[in-house]
């Protein structure tokens, strides 16, 4: 019996050698791998890095986890990614196998880890980017990454590539990635103030959806640092897909008057919230009438907390109606935090035909209506609701 475990176990030891040396062959016959890390915009990042390097000339496979996982091929076409259970991490194995299979120029991956030494052997033993991107650091996944929103940043510099350069945007953390990439050898691209105003209305307003001057301007810096020159990338972004989690407006009308919806329910987590809410009231200041839907789910019942305190420290809004389950989490954080029970509508289990017809019939003249929380459940189905009924 010892003889039999014995061979088995030099059998899979075997096995396992031989299926990383594959990954290893498939992996450097990519001449560009880029590695998105962050705490919002990955996906759409990915998404527009991908779509500026086929500007410029480049066979770019990009693979997406978010709303929706996505594998981009060269042409733009994109392909649901199949699994059979779960998402595990090993599945960028698989892609990489795709890429090398395609002859792709260059890969663009969105790590899909959250727990710090996920995210670490992801870019060591997976990736092993030239380029990687941190889009921004921010208070998410605290009970995984925290406990604090140091450690989202410690844990997120575990994709700092080897020898390579890291690209994000200028923050509180700069000199943290500055000692990161000093230890790893890698060069640091800060992204500045100045270069997200350069992305300007008239850049933004070329987008078919509504796309964040923080996110183009770190792709850009990403694309110029794989060797794109930045008006080639910038229009070859234009015509990109967004994901299904990325900001879209809606408009129709109500008896009451005209209606703006935002689905902005990929932003889930408070600072990105509130940094939605204050966007979306100065783009629209003729919608006076404000109406906001968040949807909690039973899953993350610090992060409705969170959405609470939120919506009593950053949102004036005429109603706020909460969805889902548990929204008792939000509730009273809210409640707590000032806002006027008369004002707070609590629809816990609500289907969304019903929350559609509250908030349409809480329409009065021009007002917009805003979703936040998260895009799984009723999120998405309030969205297509939303859609159907525009104009």
């Amino acid at each position: 019996m010892t003889w039999v475990l014995l061979a088995l176990t030099v059998g899979l030891l075997g096995f396992l050698t031989a299926e990383y040396a594959w990954h290893v062959r498939c992996r450097e016959a990519v001449g560009l791998r880029i590695h998105v890390n962050g705490t919002r915009g990955k996906s759409s990042v990915c998404r527009l890095i991908g779509a500026g390097l086929r500007a410029a000339g480049r066979r770019t496979l990009v693979k997406t986890t978010g709303s929706a996982a996505r594998l981009i091929f060269e042409d733009g076409t994109e392909h649901r990614v199949a699994r059979p259970g779960p998402p595990r991490v090993l599945e960028q194995l698989r892609m990489f196998r795709v890429a090398a299979r395609r002859r792709a120029e260059a890969m663009v991956v969105e790590c899909m880890a959250l727990q710090p030494y996920l995210q670490y052997l992801s870019e060591r033993q997976i990736v092993r980017a030239h380029v990687a991107v941190i889009t921004n650091v921010r208070a998410d996944h605290l009970d995984v990454m925290g406990p604090d929103v140091d450690g989202v940043a410690m844990a997120l510099a575990g994709v700092v590539p080897s020898g390579g350069t890291l690209v994000t945007r200028q923050s509180p953390y700069d000199a943290f990635f500055r000692k990161a990439c000093a230890e790893q050898g890698c060069t640091l691209r800060l992204v500045d103030d100045e270069e997200v105003a350069r992305v300007g209305p008239e850049e933004l307003g070329r987008f078919g959806h509504i796309e964040h001057a923080e996110n183009v301007a770190v792709a850009l810096a990403a694309c110029e640092a794989a060797g794109a020159e930045r008006g080639v990338a910038l229009e070859g972004m234009y015509a990109a897909e967004p994901d299904l989690g990325a900001l879209r407006v809606f408009r129709g009308h109500a008896p009451g008057g005209e209606w703006t919806f935002a689905d902005g329910f990929a932003a889930n987590d408070p600072q990105s919230s509130a940094m939605l809410w204050q966007m979306l009231t100065e783009r629209y200041p003729g919608r006076t009438r404000r109406l906001l839907v968040v949807n909690c789910r039973a899953d993350r019942l610090d992060r409705s907390r969170q959405l609470g305190e939120m919506m009593a420290a950053a949102v004036r809004a005429d109603r706020y109606v909460l969805v889902g389950a548990e929204t008792r989490m939000a509730r009273r954080p809210a409640e707590a935090g000032g806002i006027p029970a008369e004002k707070l509508l609590d629809m816990a289990g609500a289907s969304a035909e019903a929350v559609f017809e509250e908030l349409i019939g809480a329409v009065e003249g021009p007002a917009l209506i805003v979703g936040m929380g998260n895009i799984k459940g009723i999120g998405e189905e309030l969205s297509a609701r939303f859609r159907q009924a525009s104009s």
